[in-house]
């Protein structure tokens, strides 16, 4: 557990969750596979932040039963398999990606929330808005350094002529596996 640290430490632990965290970032990357354009991205990546920095002000600021953690990433898990597998039933953004989006935000909010508890030690009175303000912040950045690097190498591959037809399906496939694994992981 580290020392209460200024605002930029826990930026830098948001910003290293995400990059150390495969489940998010497979999560995102469903999201990007079957995006309709940037100004959708933004939409999805808008929705997901209030959604999830929702879930993660509450949970930082309110305890958790016992065992709370295990069932959200058995349940962050289920939502990437839903995830991978609507993108390989549809294959393309589904009409509803937004609330879904939002739902799933809300869930890997209390994920977040979970990785910061184990970094920061609430009960020595750390105070709850330097933490999670610059750990959401940091989440965010990573996220969006992510996307603003994959999503136009996926939307190029979409569009080439010899991969374009397997991008979705095999990307999909992967989502939905990885998702599936993590599952079964979970919750045995």
């Amino acid at each position: 557990m580290q020392s209460v640290g200024n605002f930029g430490t826990f930026f830098e632990l948001g910003f290293e969750h995400i990059f150390g965290a495969r489940d998010h970032l497979v999560f995102l990357l469903g999201l990007l596979l079957v995006c309709a354009g940037w100004r959708r991205l933004v939409v999805i990546m808008v929705t997901f932040t209030v959604a999830h920095s929702t879930t993660l002000v509450l949970s930082a600021a309110l305890p958790t039963a016992p065992g709370f953690d295990a069932w959200v990433d058995s349940l962050i898990a289920a939502t990437i398999a839903v995830v991978g597998i609507g993108n390989l039933i549809l294959k393309k953004e589904p009409r509803h990606r937004v609330i879904e989006v939002f739902v799933f935000g809300l869930l890997h909010g209390f994920g977040f929330a979970a990785a910061l508890r184990s970094e920061v030690p609430w009960a020595e009175g750390a105070g709850v808005v330097k933490p999670v303000l610059g750990f959401n912040l940091g989440v965010e950045a990573g996220q969006v350094l992510v996307a603003v690097i994959v999503f136009p190498l996926i939307f190029w591959a979409r569009q080439h002529p010899k991969i374009g037809s397997y991008v979705v399906p095999v990307g999909s496939g992967l989502v939905a596996f990885f998702g599936a694994i993590w599952l079964v992981r979970a919750t045995v």
